[in-house]
Formats: C-alpha cells, sequence, structure tokens
C-alpha cells in the first residue's frame, strides 16, 4: 500500500510513512527533515513541532517525534529534541525549579 507525501509529492509505501494524531501522514524522509530543521534551530515548542498541513499545525505528541528519530537512525537528534524539551519544561515553571 502506499501514499503520496503532500511535502515531496513522492509516492511512498505507508510502512515508510509518519502520521501524527491528526491523521496526515508524511514521508519519514520530509518528517525528518522538518524536525532536523526545527531542532538545531531550538524551535521545539508544540506550535513549532506540529503538522505541517494548511489548516490543521496540531502537534506532534513528544514520544512520537523521539521514537520516530530513534527509529530513524538520529540519536543525537532525538537526545538534542529531549534535551531542548526538559529546559524549557523546566524554565517555564519557575516558581519550582529555579536556576543556581
Amino acid at each position: 500500500m502506499t501514499f503520496t507525501c503532500p511535502i515531496c509529492t513522492d509516492d511512498k509505501p505507508v510502512d515508510e510513512s509518519f502520521s501524527g494524531e491528526c491523521g496526515h501522514r508524511l514521508c519519514v524522509g520530509c518528517f525528518v527533515d522538518q524536525m532536523e530543521v526545527q531542532i538545531r534551530e531550538g524551535n521545539v515548542g508544540e506550535t513549532q513541532l506540529c503538522c505541517p498541513m494548511p489548516d490543521c499545525r496540531r502537534p506532534y505528541g513528544a514520544v512520537a517525534i523521539e521514537s520516530t528519530l530513534l527509529s530513524q537512525g538520529h540519536r543525537d537528534l532525538a537526545s538534542r529534541f529531549v534535551d531542548l524539551r526538559t529546559e524549557a519544561g523546566l524554565n517555564a515553571d519557575t516558581t519550582r525549579y529555579r536556576r543556581c
């Protein structure tokens, strides 16, 4: 079974795709490219790591992002994502987590 990736417009097998909770499907290559750009720039918020389809923009789950990156051999990128997301969470709650 195949699908057409809306980003690169290539026909790909469904088992080489990523689908967020919204149901929109991207090829894994386009998904990883999208994540790599955002993560390398430090953009790991829910509004930045989301479905690229117009009128959707539903956030991708952190577990789905990390597991897809790991399954595609991008261990360093997955680690950077987790580190940045953790740091953002700690910085967001300054009443419980204060920097020394």
